[in-house]
């Protein structure tokens, strides 16, 4: 059997699933705990979890959002089959009480989904959008470890100078950048 999300489903929490898990439209957010207080109403506590199941399609439309900590912790998705990738969106969601501060001056990396293997379209990126704070540079790639494929995400911090474009954002980054270190 096949979990197919419709538009605006939520997929959370930590645990497993039977059968396999269509991304259709929807959010997968492993991890992700929330508890309703009236129709309408959702409140969201927000932790570090895993989610399993069989194979896994994130589809165009959808998004997968991985909360990650400046230790190396992250959320995850772990398939014992196939991860079909087709586009889609990625959020990053730093859960660091310091904010994108808990990064400054580190590179650190993450599993965020396992496989027997993953399967990427041949057309074009594995997501079509990697959404991060915007002093966050991520970068994702895939490796092949103990018999099932990784993707890995890589974050790092930007200094203010890095966004701007004219002479004069280059002269207020800097004077920023010197305040931020």
């Amino acid at each position: 059997d096949t979990l197919v999300l419709g538009p605006n489903g939520l997929l959370g929490g930590h645990g497993t699933i039977a059968g396999s898990v269509d991304s259709g439209l929807g959010i997968v957010s492993p991890g992700l705990e929330t508890a309703s207080s009236g129709p309408g109403t959702v409140s969201v506590d927000g932790s570090i979890g895993t989610l399993t199941a069989d194979t896994y399609t994130h589809s165009p439309g959808s998004t997968y959002v991985v909360e990650t900590l400046a230790d190396g912790s992250s959320d995850q998705v772990a398939f014992t089959g196939v991860a079909t990738l087709n586009g889609g969106r990625l959020q990053i969601v730093p859960l660091d009480h310091d904010g994108v501060d808990a990064y400054r001056g580190k590179t650190v990396d993450y599993t965020i989904l396992t496989a027997s293997s993953i399967m990427e379209r041949p057309d074009g990126p594995l997501f079509d959008e990697v959404d991060a704070p915007v002093l966050l540079n991520a970068s994702l790639h895939t490796e092949r470890n103990g018999g099932s494929d990784h993707l890995k995400l890589t974050l790092t911090t930007r200094s203010i100078g890095d966004l701007a474009r004219t002479g004069n954002e280059q002269i207020v980054a800097a004077v920023l950048d010197q305040i931020y270190d």
